[in-house]
């Protein structure tokens, strides 16, 4: 009797552990979709096969540096579009103002009788392209200070994830995810310091396209008075090149290249705006006369000059002494706008250089 109870519990044995890996107990190890019986550990502290979300502190920090991220490319791909907006708005309006002005200044050339309206009612079209590069020069410099701003957050971004790596606690795939997230944004601020030049080029240009055309409204108005060029002073300004033309891109590499150049030396002069209340105007008119004093076709370089989150604001002290200068009586076409980063700037500032 005890060899037949010996032989029956070996054999319950046996069918119990050969029920307990068929289907119907599945095994605590698990096995491959397959059903190759490849052993797959299990773990509640994984979402899916990338480990998502990996349940420790550090991976609760990478989901809030993803959803992060993920903002400030949002924010991004709209500032690029916005940029792309404003270049077709400029790119319509130079045309629109370049051929209207261009066919006062034919009738002007052979004469026409003095104060004809038509002319008169074409200028006030062009006065309406120049309302609109006042508007497309504003949108540029509000549309650089979003762009600094999420430069500004992604290096604090990059900073926290690198932080990151030092918190005790992690688990390998904290570690991977991490990489990854650096450098997702180590390329995504690459790639808003592209636009951000890119903005702040077009501002410094358009700007001085303003500067040129409001010149040249007042020149015309003049001739239009008296019909023709040869009874009015001064001779007409020439007018802004149209924005993305051939002509722009060689004056734009032309007076980059000159600005380089002309920044290995030292500045003229230098204005540092810690607030709106900098008293530099003083300063700023005796350098210019003391320029001009000693070559009267010096050329200016007007230089906006900030650390990257101050770029908007020395777009606008620049442009504004871009004006001064031209009201000092220097030729707008001596002058020459463009901005520039750097780590030595306190926040926004204006830099002046002559050649």
């Amino acid at each position: 009797m005890k060899n037949i109870a010996m032989k029956l519990l070996v054999a319950s044995t046996v069918v119990l552990t050969s029920a307990c890996s068929g289907a119907g107990f599945p095994s605590l190890l698990g096995s491959d979709s397959a059903g190759n019986g490849n052993i797959v550990v299990r773990s509640g502290s994984y979402e899916d096969a990338k480990g998502a979300n990996t349940g420790t502190f550090v991976g609760q920090k990478i989901i809030a540096f993803r959803q992060e991220l993920e903002q400030i490319k949002v924010s991004h791909q709209s500032n690029r579009e916005e940029l792309t907006r404003i270049q077709k708005n400029i790119t319509v309006n130079s045309t629109q103002y370049n051929n209207t002005v261009g066919s006062i200044e034919s009738k002007l050339q052979i004469g026409t009788t003095p104060g004809n309206p038509n002319l008169y009612n074409m200028l006030q079209q062009a006065q309406n392209n120049v309302q609109t590069m006042s508007m497309n020069a504003n949108a540029l410099n509000n549309l650089s200070v979003k762009v600094a701003n999420d430069a500004t957050s992604t290096v604090y971004l990059i900073d926290s994830i690198r932080a990151a790596f030092s918190i005790s606690g992690a688990v390998d795939e904290d570690h991977r995810q991490l990489h990854n997230l650096q450098n997702e944004a180590e390329q995504l601020l690459v790639s808003i310091n592209s636009i951000n030049s890119e903005v702040n080029d077009d501002s410094a240009r358009q700007q001085q396209y303003l500067v040129s055309a409001q010149n040249q409204i007042g020149n015309l108005n003049t001739a239009i008075r008296v019909g023709s060029f040869r009874n009015a002073a001064p001779a007409p300004a020439p007018r802004p090149v149209l924005f993305g033309s051939k002509a722009a891109s060689r004056n734009t590499q032309t007076a980059a290249a000159s600005a380089a150049a002309v920044r290995s030396g030292k500045p003229l002069f230098v204005a540092k705006f810690k607030n709106d209340n900098v008293s530099y105007k003083e300063g700023l008119s005796t350098a210019v006369k003391a320029a001009v004093n000693r070559k009267s076709n010096t050329v200016f370089e007007v230089v906006a000059v900030s650390n990257g989150s101050a770029a908007g604001k020395a777009q606008e002290h620049a442009n504004k002494i871009f004006e001064e200068i031209a009201a000092m009586g220097v030729n707008p076409g001596n002058i020459n706008l463009s901005a520039k980063t750097s780590a030595q700037a306190d926040g926004a500032e204006v830099w002046i250089f002559v050649h």
